[in-house]
């Protein structure tokens, strides 16, 4: 084989060579590209990383609000509302099981109250 040969032979297996592709300004020079990404970098991400170091910051040093003198006395009636309705579920729950029960044990045989001989 020629050497021509051989080189068209190798080449055949080597992949394309792949262009670039072009990040900037289209036309423009690279000392201009890199401008215009320093300006980006100034006037976009630096404030948004300051904005976040700023909410990080002041994150644990924001005063919380002042206790008020009769907020305790609120609260305890809340809780006291609270646990009355809490003993009336319960009530309410417990009723409704004995009923359950009730029914499902009363006899298919018995007839109701008011039943039609009754009323004659």
């Amino acid at each position: 084989m020629t050497a021509a040969a051989l080189r068209a032979r190798r080449n055949r297996w080597r992949p394309a060579r792949v262009q670039p592709i072009p990040i900037g300004i289209p036309g423009a020079r690279r000392d201009v590209n890199f401008f215009v990404l320093i300006i980006l970098v100034f006037f976009v991400v630096v404030p948004i990383g300051q904005a976040i170091a700023k909410a990080i910051e002041t994150k644990g040093t924001r005063p919380s609000l002042p206790p008020e003198p009769e907020q305790g006395g609120r609260l305890e009636e809340l809780e006291r509302q609270v646990m009355y309705l809490v003993e009336r579920v319960d009530g309410l729950q417990e009723d409704q099981e004995f009923l359950t029960r009730l029914l499902e044990s009363k006899p298919a045989g018995i007839p109701p109250a008011h039943s039609k001989e009754e009323m004659k």
